[in-house]
């Protein structure tokens, strides 16, 4: 099968171990497009983005495309957009698909026409196939749950971080987070070093103690090793309607560092509590403050539950798992169900 992928990685990463990268089954034709932060203006994106997918879209016919895999929901809405528009009826698939607010609205309404065609839209929790159905009016049947998997297990350059463990708790990443929740955790423990790695907007406004160590613009790989060297990993989750935090949790499991967080319905998939994570409860800062102290304090335990996570990330997360939920996809193509 001739495979389609239109990527942000294969732009800043090409060389990045997934599935399109080691898969030999299929041919595939790669198409890269930029991160929208990584340019100046967010409208200036969003103008490159959709002249780019359709310049994509005049060579459809010449690279014989049998299935376009658009490698995330935004990417996914201009390709559908432009699929609709166009009448184009090749099979197309959003993987990785995830919005982090509900839809409201013009915005609902022009996403529901661009996602309508859409066969199949491959998510990361169980929680996203009820909450997207309902959002965008896509039959439950076109959605396909896996688990998040990256290159760190997989991939030599992320595979060998760890060097000389650190005593600090880490936390990242940018959407979805309650870093206002953090503030208030590292105020009670000021004995404690925290290190937040997160872009400067999603700390706006935020008042933070001094055992609080902000660092923003860290290269992914580097980030990954913050988290591989960090005594434990701490995720605060504000999200309720949709899910983030895979990332983070896939990260902390595949490097054995320690995770803390609380179950949110889109996590919900990925966490056995007291097994592969210490699980706080929502909203209380007094039980999250008392469960870092305990996991700081008894670092046997703490390793114990890191290396159930690393057996639970094992099975789950690598490429492999990829190429199943591919196999999977292209399967129900060639039927045509």
């Amino acid at each position: 099968m001739r495979i389609l992928v239109i990527a942000n990685h294969i732009v800043d990463d090409p060389g990045r171990c997934t599935f399109y990268n080691i898969d030999s089954r299929h041919h595939y034709i790669k198409r890269g497009v930029e991160k929208y932060w990584s340019s100046n203006s967010r409208i200036a994106y969003y103008i490159n983005l959709f002249l780019t997918v359709i310049s994509i879209r005049c060579g459809y016919k010449k690279l014989g495309v049998d299935l376009i895999i658009s490698h995330n929901a935004r990417i996914g809405f201009f390709v559908g957009l432009v699929n609709r528009l166009t009448f184009s009826r090749v099979n197309h698939v959003i993987w990785g698909f995830n919005v982090h607010k509900p839809y409201t609205g013009i915005k609902r309404w022009i996403s529901r026409f661009a996602f309508k065609h859409t066969r199949c839209l491959v998510v990361y929790s169980t929680h996203e196939m009820r909450t997207y159905s309902e959002m965008f009016s896509i039959p439950l049947n076109r959605f396909i749950f896996t688990y998040f998997s990256g290159p760190y297990l997989d991939d030599g350059r992320y595979r060998n971080l760890k060097e000389v463990p650190q005593n600090h708790v880490v936390s990242g990443g940018f959407s979805g987070r309650d870093y206002e929740f953090l503030s208030a955790v590292a105020a009670r423990l000021p004995e404690i070093g925290f290190v937040v790695l997160a872009y400067p907007w999603a700390v706006k406004g935020i008042s933070f103690p001094s055992n609080v160590t902000l660092m923003s613009g860290v290269p992914e790989i580097e980030y990954c090793r913050y988290i591989a060297n960090a005594r434990l990993f701490f995720l605060p989750l504000k999200n309720k309607t949709t899910a983030n935090g895979h990332i983070a949790i896939v990260q902390s499991m595949c490097y054995k560092t320690p995770l803390l967080t609380h179950r949110t319905e889109g996590t919900r998939d990925y966490l056995l509590p007291n097994i592969n994570a210490a699980i706080y409860a929502d909203g209380d800062v007094e039980s999250a403050v008392a469960l870092i102290g305990k996991m700081y304090t008894n670092k046997k335990d703490a390793d114990v539950m890191a290396e159930k996570a690393f057996e639970f990330a094992r099975e789950h997360f690598s490429v492999e798992s990829q190429l199943v939920t591919l196999e999977r996809i292209v399967s129900l193509v060639r039927i045509g169900n």
